[in-house]
């Protein structure tokens, strides 16, 4: 069987700054503990997502084809951001922390 393979994002540096600054809130309004844009399942999914009898979809002008279910790929950030996952929750988007080139005193 055969799973469609959804594009991957690519975030340029702002849309990760933005995200990366988000501070979501729970369906009560309360806010998480953590900020960063997270990903999770609904209504994003990560990785391979089957489907109860399939899916129909249409790849850049070709016709229409089945599929068991489809792939999604985490966006493509910029190298000044990562994603980190929370295990049995969701994925992260931080701002990756400097490092100082200072040289340790001994």
């Amino acid at each position: 069987m055969s799973y469609f393979k959804n594009k991957q994002e690519v975030w340029d540096e702002a849309t990760c700054e933005k995200f990366a600054k988000k501070v979501p809130k729970d369906a009560f309004g309360n806010k998480y503990h953590l900020p960063g844009f997270y990903l999770t399942y609904p209504p994003m999914a990560i990785g391979k997502v089957r489907y109860n009898g399939g899916c129909c979809r249409n790849k850049s002008g070709k016709p229409v084809k089945w599929y068991e279910g489809e792939i999604f790929y985490l966006p493509k950030v910029t190298k000044n951001f990562k994603w980190v996952y929370i295990p049995t929750w969701f994925w992260r988007l931080v701002k990756k922390e400097k490092r100082s080139q200072k040289p340790l005193d001994k």
